[in-house]
């Protein structure tokens, strides 16, 4: 975590930032990002320990220029985590969450007020039903 930190701070200006497999990191870590303005790609799949606080906290930093977050196999988010991100990312274009598998379709509800979303991985999220996959269409 401390290291993310480190990284966020001495290369401000970075617009891509994978962080995949890192299974130790924190929502610590997670929302240490939050100062780099100019992230266009944040990548974060399979970081078991990020949780909801984090993707709030993140999703509340400011970071507009956001078109896309993978959160792939992200096990302990839940639908929660994703009530704000159509206000904290407005220019989300690609979202992945496959094996998320504590989201439901009431994430779907909020993911569908992104207004820029064209691409949208929601596989082996085995909790999202036929009324989540409504809101989409």
């Amino acid at each position: 975590d401390e290291g993310v930190r480190s990284l966020c701070g001495s290369l401000s200006r970075l617009t891509h930032l994978d962080l995949s497999d890192c299974g130790k990191l924190t929502d610590f870590a997670f929302s240490a990002t939050s100062v780099l303005t100019n992230l266009c790609q944040l990548r974060f799949a399979r970081c078991n320990r990020i949780t909801n606080d984090g993707v709030v906290e993140l999703a509340t930093a400011g970071l507009s220029l956001l078109v896309s977050l993978d959160l792939a196999d992200c096990v302990n988010l839940t639908d929660f985590a994703f009530q704000y991100l159509p206000s904290g990312f407005p220019r989300m274009k690609f979202l992945n969450l496959s094996g998320c598998i504590r989201i439901t379709s009431e994430a779907l509800v909020s993911i569908s007020k992104l207004p820029c979303l064209i691409d949208l991985d929601i596989s082996d999220c085995i909790l999202v039903g036929d009324e989540g996959l409504k809101v989409l269409s």
